[in-house]
This record gives structure tokens, sequence and C-alpha cells, in this order.
């Protein structure tokens, strides 16, 4: 859904204090809003939102006024200025705000799950996310996080094409891909059969109708995971399809899931101790003076200027392990200097997602990286460094280093 006429007042919450909510506006999708927001408190959610339409007048004006209503319980920053946090519970909040907003619009029944853009509407989070992407699994990355960080940095997103900024950087990853199927690995590997045989359990076979049973599964907690919008409700019921086939047996279906879990505790505990860094670098400012360092020697140089800031990004990211955590830490350092030395915004866009995105293919952090260890080492065979993270760092990175400073300079 495009930019409507009309602006949206939101209540968050944060979960360590529910005593207090936040009350502000958003002239565009409240959910890129608070996920901004959140980067710097992760302990927010979105309570809900109220869609006001342009012919109520400016919603600037609707946020003073609700403001001022809860100027009793607002609360002050520590240099004793306004803020918009009020100490109220979300809930009374949200009926309280019902009433005003039915009072100054003299409209009722505001509750709704679709959007209408010529009426007064309140919406929760996942119908929010409906009306703006109905297919919002596939532009979660392009929309929310790097368009809508690049534009908060400064930058007039207006008509830019995130496919056509980071489509060389991708035929980047694709020629390296190539390269690893058709010449690096093209001769097969061998397996000690011995250790294989022991992990497996060879007295277990596979029947056509397993295999079968595995592919439904496999679609079914797809299809649930995309339906519903969650994960944990998708593998249920794959697991529960492989129960009720009989392929894992009822006996054996706690040991089945419980060396699922350990497997994801493994990951998660990584992933954790990696955001763990980035809260670190964030906090320390040691991002901005690594980027400020390296811009001390660019001058004008702008080929110089894509590869020192390409580099910058694979090395934050292959600390923190996640472009989704890395982007909005390095699109506010990297938009405005990008812009001074004269990058289009196309090239700006490709330079902060090819940044992003060059440690997240091969950090040993990354759950690009992770997720296929913990599949391919089954059989204690497969090397999280030798056989996941360099041939990675190798065949994507590179390449994407490479086809990222190209599309800065020709875009």
């Amino acid at each position: 859904m495009d930019k409507q006429p009309g602006g949206w007042i939101y209540i968050l919450i944060s979960s360590s204090d529910y005593t207090r909510c936040k009350i502000g506006k958003s002239e565009n999708n409240p959910l890129i809003r608070y996920k901004n927001l959140r980067t710097a408190d992760p302990t927010l959610a979105l309570k809900v939102a109220y869609y006001i339409p342009e012919r109520f007048g400016p919603i600037s004006g609707y946020e003073a006024a609700i403001h001022s209503a809860f100027h009793c319980v607002r609360m002050e920053t520590h240099d004793d200025t306004t803020s918009e946090w009020f100490r109220i519970e979300a809930n009374q909040a949200e009926f309280d705000i019902d009433c005003l907003l039915e009072e100054w619009t003299k409209q009722t029944d505001i509750m709704s799950t679709t959007f209408n853009c010529d009426a007064l509407i309140k919406m929760y989070a996942d119908d929010i996310n409906s009306a703006y992407n109905p297919d919002l699994h596939e532009k979660a990355f392009i929309n929310e996080i790097l368009l809508a960080n690049v534009g908060s940095a400064g930058l007039d997103t207006e008509g830019v094409s995130v496919v056509s900024a980071m489509a060389i950087p991708a035929l980047g990853m694709l020629m390296g891909l190539l390269v690893a199927t058709l010449f690096t690995y093209r001769k097969p590997r061998s397996y000690y059969q011995a250790t294989v045989e022991k992990i497996e359990h060879i007295d277990q076979e596979f029947s056509t109708k397993s295999l079968w049973v595995a592919g439904a599964a496999i679609v079914l907690a797809f299809v649930v995971q995309l339906y519903l919008g969650s994960m944990v409700l998708g593998a249920m019921a794959g697991f529960l399809l492989f129960s009720a086939t009989g392929v894992i047996r009822w006996q054996d279906s706690d040991g089945v899931l419980v060396d699922g879990m350990k497997m994801m505790a493994s990951i998660g505990f990584i992933m954790i101790a990696a955001s763990g860094f980035s809260e670190v670098l964030k906090a320390t400012g040691h991002i901005e003076s690594l980027v400020n360092g390296a811009s001390g020697w660019l001058g004008d140089n702008k080929a110089l200027a894509a590869l020192l800031l390409l580099i910058v990004g694979l090395l934050l990211t292959m600390g923190i392990g996640s472009s989704f955590s890395t982007i909005p830490i390095i699109a506010a350092i990297y938009v405005p200097l990008c812009i001074q030395l004269g990058f289009s915004p196309l090239a700006i866009v490709a330079l902060v997602g090819t940044a992003g995105a060059l440690g997240d293919a091969g950090s040993p952090a990354s759950d690009s990286t992770l997720g296929p260890t913990a599949g391919l080492n089954a059989d204690g065979q497969h090397n999280h460094m030798r056989d996941t993270v360099i041939p990675t760092f190798i065949h994507f990175n590179l390449p994407l280093l490479v086809a990222g400073w190209v599309a800065a300079m020709v875009l």
C-alpha cells in the first residue's frame, strides 16, 4: 500500500515497564516507525495505531491535542524536557484515546481489520501488516530495514528501486555460486562411512511414504508460517504431521524434539552473543569513529570511499552476524557521508545494502552459516569454519564486495 493522505497516532509499550507507554505520530506505516525506535530499545512493542484521514485535519494537531489531554501523566526526560512517554498503562491510554477521537471526529465504531483511507480506523499490528504489506515476508528487508533506515538517515528514497540498486551485487553472488558449483566443489567429497552409519542408525529405513510425508510437512510448515505469521506454529504443524502419520513414532517424538531444541539453542546462544557485541559497539560509539577515521583518508575519491565503506561494513557485519542489526547502525553514518561525496540515491542504497549483506553471508555468527552447519554436521564431519564460513566468504563475500563497488561506481 502506498503512502496515504493522512497519518497515524500510535501507542507503544515497553516490556521493561508496563506502567508507561509512548504516544506519537507517523505519517507513514507506523510499524516502520516502531521498528526504527526498537533498534534503540528492543523491549518496545506496538500496542495499537489509529489512522486519521487528512479531511479531519493535520495529524500533528491530533498528536498535540492527545498529549495535552494526558499532560498530568506526561513524563519528563533527564534534563527536565517533556517526552512522548506517559505514566499510564497502555490499555487505559487506548480506551481514553478511543473516546477522544470518537468525540473529536463524531465517528463511532472505529475498530477495523481492513484499511479505509477515508475513515478514522483503529488497527492492531497484524492488520497493519496486512494492509501495507500483503507480501510482507518478501518485502521485509527491502521496505522495513533497508529503505526505511536509508530514508530516516536523510536520503530521499522516492522512486528508488531496491531491486535495481541491488541487481549488480546479486549478480556477483550468483557468479560466486556458479564458480563454487562448477569448479571449486565439483568433485564429490569422501566421508568416513563408519561414522555416518553410527550416527544415522542403519537399522532405520526410509520408505516412499516417509519421503512424501517429509515433503508435505515442509510445505505445511511453510504455508502455516506465511498464513499465521508464526514460525513456531509452522514448525509445530510440520512436526504434528510427522507424528500423526507414524513417520515419527510417538515414543520417539520426545527425543526428536529435544534434539532439535538443542540444535536451535546452540544457534541462538551464538546469535545472542553476537547481538551483545552489536550493543557494545553502539554504546561505545566506536562505529562512528571507525567510519570517520576511514573517511579522513577519502578526500573526494569516490572509488576509494566506496571500497572503504564496503570493507567497514564487512568488518562490522562479520562481528554482529546480521544485516538486519547492522543496517540501522551504518545507514545513519553512511548516508550523510555518501550524499556529501556525491553518490546517487541508487548508489547509496547499493552501498548500504551491500555493506550490510557482506558479513551476513560469511559471518561465523550468522544464521546463514550456523543453519547449514547444524544440518550438515549431523555425522560430526562438517567443520563450521573450514566447511561453511570460509567457502561462503570466498564465493559470496568477495564477489559481493567487487560487485557492490562496481554498482556504487556505475549507478
